[in-house]
């Protein structure tokens, strides 16, 4: 059967439309430019995708969608969006108390999905309300975190054994408690003021990504690599059929082998082309679309 494919709509215009004009202006809202991408563009390939301080999720619409996706917040209408989709589990609770649930593996809603834990097939981004101190607001969360909850949320996902990317403001506990972890600084722009925020992340940099749109250090990078994209594709549309097929399988047997299953290794496979054709073939790699798979069981999006 073939693969659900799903658009993939980004940009402000998006969020206000989905979640009403608030939402891009939600408080620590990941929605600034170039801040998505950084983000997004050093993930891993992963079949689940966690958020434990959903918010408006900006992160979670951007990026590609995952086989499963675990969404939490403390406020219940905040996943009132996303409560529906079949590929979502929505959990309405108190982060650190979950996250301690996955890392005991003791947590029932993902052993009903077949999960045990949160392993290295996962990644979590997690973007907790940023500690009082390093803020100029006053408190604006529903459940803020005193320095202890940040002390023991720190210490929950130092043993989590899946892949952790962890925004924040700088700040001397962070810097103590992670000094091992790579961390990423860059510019945001907060209330008109310009403030230096940090990615943590558990991992070296990826050599494979989960999302390929969001490749590139910066938006100069990204751009360049879109023209590249396009005239690449341009060249393939140019070729004839048989052509076409045989380049195509030049990159299967230079590449599949070691490509990450969780970007569906099959968008190369005979069948695919069989199924689809080769003009269909690089239409999805143009795109970014996921392809039909004959052998899929269940709704998932693939795609480069």
């Amino acid at each position: 059967m073939p693969l659900l494919v799903r658009a993939l709509p980004t940009g402000t215009a998006f969020f206000a439309q989905t979640f009403g004009s608030n939402s891009v202006s939600y408080p620590g809202s990941k929605a600034a430019a170039g801040v998505p991408e950084r983000i997004i563009g050093q993930m891993p390939p992963h079949t689940i995708y966690c958020e434990p301080f959903y918010g408006s999720g900006q992160i979670f619409h951007r990026k590609r969608p995952s086989v499963l996706s675990v969404l939490i917040d403390v406020d219940a209408g905040c996943l009132t969006p996303v409560g529906s989709r079949p590929d979502v589990m929505p959990i309405h609770g108190d982060a650190l108390h979950w996250l301690e649930k996955f890392r005991l593996g003791s947590n029932a809603l993902l052993h009903m999905a077949g999960v045990s834990t949160l392993g290295p097939q996962a990644v979590a981004y997690v973007d907790p309300p940023y500690p009082l101190p390093t803020r100029h607001t006053k408190k604006r969360y529903k459940r803020e975190l005193t320095l202890r909850d940040h002390a023991t949320l720190l210490e929950t996902l130092l043993q989590l054994n899946c892949h952790v990317l962890l925004s924040t403001y700088p700040n001397d506990l962070y810097a103590q408690r992670l000094a091992s972890w790579r961390c990423l600084s860059y510019e945001v722009s907060v209330h008109g003021h310009k403030r230096t925020e940090l990615l943590y992340c558990n991992f070296p940099e990826p050599d494979t990504l989960h999302d390929w749109r969001y490749s590139g250090r910066d938006f100069r990078e990204r751009c360049a690599l879109m023209r590249e994209r396009r005239n690449l594709v341009r060249r393939f549309k140019a070729m004839t059929g048989r052509k076409r097929g045989y380049m195509l399988e030049a990159l299967k047997e230079l590449y599949v082998a070691s490509w990450p299953s969780t970007h569906g290794g099959a968008l190369w496979s005979a069948d695919i082309v069989a199924h689809n054709g080769t003009r269909g073939a690089v239409q999805g790699l143009a795109n970014g679309h996921a392809l039909p798979d004959p052998n899929a069981h269940r709704p998932v999006t693939r795609g480069l």
